[in-house]
């Protein structure tokens, strides 16, 4: 970043006196238009973060960064997650990404965890909705994965599907979130056999004790 950039950025915070009468800076307010054209106006790629982790703001350069340095050929999709167990609160953003799955074991029920927001690079003006949980339980389990792990087609042409990855979880929602990983990694190579994957497979499975 150089001086004007972070001359601009420091100018978005506001003085103001602690109880010891020493001048302090303020957290950034990004409420105000004048607030987001100063933000935007930097040529440094910038995002806002809270003390979770949340994205709170992105700039210009940084959204057009992610434009113009897309995957040769396709859209990058991303699921970001934040998770706060102290607070038992769920937050998520998604763009173009496979929704994450979410097991409520005490009430024994799925969610997805969709929402709109399309993949990266499509839309430099497209705004991306923070999704949001609540009253998360103790035991939820909380998997994540790229469509290659449902998707995957057996020698028969059949489809793995997500409706196995719900049954695994549910038959297994005692045991860790390693565990129940393993379970189903092994029921997808059971189920794919000899075929060959026609996509990448990442999976991140959590769980919230």
């Amino acid at each position: 970043m150089n001086l004007e950039d972070k001359i601009l950025l420091e100018s978005l915070a506001v003085n103001k006196k602690n109880k010891n009468g020493r001048s302090e800076m303020s957290p950034f307010d990004f409420s105000g238009s004048l607030a987001k054209t100063v933000l935007n106006s930097l040529s440094a790629n910038i995002a806002i973060i809270d003390e979770y982790g949340v994205i709170l703001e992105t700039n210009k350069a940084w959204r057009n960064y992610a434009t113009e340095n897309k995957m040769k050929g396709s859209d990058d999709s991303i699921f970001y997650l934040s998770i706060d167990p102290a607070r038992q609160i769920l937050e998520w953003v998604r763009a173009g990404h496979e929704p994450a799955i979410c097991y409520d074991p005490a009430a024994n029920d799925f969610l997805e965890l969709s929402g709109s927001g399309m993949a990266l690079g499509v839309d430099k003006q497209c705004q991306y909705e923070i999704n949001r949980k609540e009253d998360l339980s103790r035991g939820s389990i909380i998997v994540m994965g790229t469509d290659g792990v449902w998707e995957t087609r057996n020698e028969s042409g059949q489809m793995f599907g997500r409706t196995a990855i719900y049954e695994i979880i549910r038959n297994n929602s005692a045991a860790s979130a390693g565990s129940i990983m393993e379970e189903i990694f092994d029921r997808y190579k059971k189920f794919r056999k000899a075929a060959q994957p026609e996509d990448d497979v990442t999976l991140v499975v959590v769980k919230l004790n």
